[in-house]
């Protein structure tokens, strides 16, 4: 009796609960991280390309000429990039949550929940969380556009904005985001008759699906004068899966010997498939201490460092792809599995800003242990693979089953949110490159943002 009473007082305090205290609350989280958090090397070549002036496009031209443009006055690049990423992520979240308020005490886990792992996968120095930050600052504009009939234009319209910025560094996934959109527009019809507009939605396929690829490669072509031809990682690994596991002959000598424009081991054909791996493309570039069968054999291949190189490669994937769909088909179910479950990042800790920790020994020990304890959860769901494609996706739809007769009110916007991530699941096993969770974790988190908001509006009114 007193238990229920306590529960029932509990969940009345809850109902009168603004969410802008639990913001208050990470806050100061979200900051912390932004200071701790190891900087990212590929974000930093990428950066440092141009500096040097010989920009690269091996990441993308748009995302090195971002991140050249970072100073380090006062603070280093790297502290700025993670405060404005944890920032845009914070400001999203609170217009996604606007005047939202926790009806009841089961939400509660799944609102904190959310918010901390945005925190964390904010505060990692990536391109994916670049692109991840904005696309949240962007989507919760978008909805608070909705929602406000004083700034909705202006809301919306820099909503829009910022997934296009957000797009730049992932221009490829401009689909799934698309649609995303599209969920939003639906389930909250009754707000926003134009979202509804034919000429409007398709307005905003051309904004979010063509503009940024096309922006990316007039930005390369102006800036860089000899590409890196980023495309070809994905040839590369698609190629090594036909050498080394196609049932078909023919097939497997074509790979070889369109990989064997980039060899530089003679005995090429003989040892490239003792490093190749599926989980990863760089297993026959990178010498990682990992794939070496001896410690003094050499990676078989390099990169395509030239058009008629890339041709080659390209051509020659080209080539297979129709006359052996079958190899390319079973190559990419099996970069599916991989991928389903392939582990998240963990976050380090290993550059602590000094502008902050001074060089004493006994602060920074203190310091990267309060990290360590702030990332625990992450650190756990990591390690039992909950944070995975695969597994995550299984728990949603476990939530989605207990919560059908509220999704079911809105059936279509379920539906989008099913096809975005449908769509990004197809793009990103299509351009399977290794089995790093980080490259579908921003749809996972738009799709928790999504479960959330069906339940919102499935109920008639703001929680």
């Amino acid at each position: 009796m007193l238990i229920a009473e306590f529960k029932i007082k509990i969940s009345n305090q809850l109902h009168s609960i603004n969410l802008k205290t639990f913001f208050k609350l990470f806050a100061f989280f979200y900051l912390c991280l932004a200071f701790g958090v190891s900087q990212g090397e590929d974000i930093t070549k990428s950066r440092n390309s141009f500096l040097d002036g010989q920009p690269s496009d091996f990441l993308g031209a748009f995302a090195g000429l971002f991140y050249s443009k970072i100073s380090n006055y006062l603070l280093s690049w790297e502290a700025k990039l993670l405060i404005l990423q944890v920032t845009s992520s914070m400001v999203g979240l609170y217009f996604f949550f606007f005047k939202s308020r926790i009806e009841q005490i089961q939400n509660l886990p799944l609102v904190l929940s959310i918010q901390y792992f945005v925190a964390l996968f904010s505060a990692q120095p990536s391109r994916d969380a670049t692109f991840t930050s904005f696309i949240i600052l962007g989507i919760g504009l978008i909805l608070y556009s909705t929602e406000n009939m004083k700034y909705r234009k202006i809301s919306l319209i820099f909503g829009i904005l910022f997934l296009i910025l957000a797009l730049m560094f992932r221009p490829q996934l401009g689909a799934g985001i698309y649609l995303f959109v599209l969920f939003l527009f639906y389930s909250k019809h009754l707000q926003f008759k134009m979202s509804l507009n034919m000429l409007f939605q398709g307005s905003i396929a051309i904004l979010l699906i063509l503009l940024p690829p096309i922006a990316e490669i007039k930005l390369s072509q102006f800036f860089v004068s000899k590409s890196s031809f980023p495309a070809q990682t994905f040839l590369i690994h698609d190629l090594g899966f036909a050498a080394c596991n196609s049932s078909n002959p023919a097939t497997s000598n074509r790979a070889i010997n369109t990989l064997q424009e980039i060899s530089v081991d003679i005995n090429f054909a003989q040892r490239y498939c003792q490093f190749y791996r599926a989980n990863t493309w760089q297993s026959v570039i990178a010498n990682d201490g990992l794939t070496l069968v001896k410690g003094d054999l050499k990676p078989p291949i390099r990169v395509a460092n030239s058009s008629q190189e890339f041709k080659a490669i390209r051509d020659g994937w080209l080539e297979i792809l129709s006359s052996d769909p079958k190899t390319y088909l079973q190559g990419k179910l099996v970069f599916l599995g991989e991928f389903l479950f392939s582990p998240q990042g963990r976050v380090s800790f290993d550059k602590l800003d000094t502008t902050f920790v001074e060089q004493n020994s006994t602060a920074s020990y203190a310091v990267s242990k309060f990290f360590q304890l702030l990332t625990l959860p992450w650190t756990i769901s990591s390690n039992f693979y909950l944070l995975s494609p695969g597994p995550f996706m299984l728990l949603l739809l476990f939530m989605t089953v207990k919560s059908r007769h509220e999704i079911s009110l809105n059936l279509k916007p379920f539906i989008l949110l099913l096809l975005m991530l449908g769509a990004a699941l197809t793009i990103s096993t299509v351009s399977y490159v290794s089995d790093n969770a980080r490259y579908f974790t921003p749809f996972l988190i738009l799709a928790s943002l999504g479960f959330y908001h069906l339940k919102r509006t499935s109920r008639g009114k703001q929680l």
